[in-house]
């Protein structure tokens, strides 16, 4: 996934959860964030 600011990576751990990066850098700031996505 991307967009104008940043992308998301996300790797796969079992058919039920992804683990996902998202990275934002722009010229004022830079930030990452971490996260698990589980399906329900």
């Amino acid at each position: 996934m991307v967009d104008e600011d940043g992308f998301t990576d996300g790797k796969i751990i079992n058919p039920n959860l992804i683990q996902v990066v998202y990275r934002h850098t722009s010229d004022l700031d830079s930030v990452v964030d971490i996260g698990t996505w589980t399906r329900r």
